[in-house]
């Protein structure tokens, strides 16, 4: 996840420690991992859908 943070202040320049939530996506579209900061650490969670997935 600090890797994470890290493609988020270098390259889009956002800061992932201000409470922002950042949602990653993967490529087949059935699942989810947002990421966000609750004061004390980052937190990550994973989110599969079954069927045809997000839109």
């Amino acid at each position: 996840m600090d890797g994470l943070a890290a493609i988020f202040w270098n390259e889009f320049d956002l800061d992932a420690f201000n409470g922002a939530v950042f949602i990653l996506r993967s490529k087949p579209a059935d699942r989810l991992k947002p990421i966000v900061w609750d004061g004390i650490g980052l937190i990550m969670t994973y989110k599969r859908i079954e069927g045809k997935g997000f839109r």
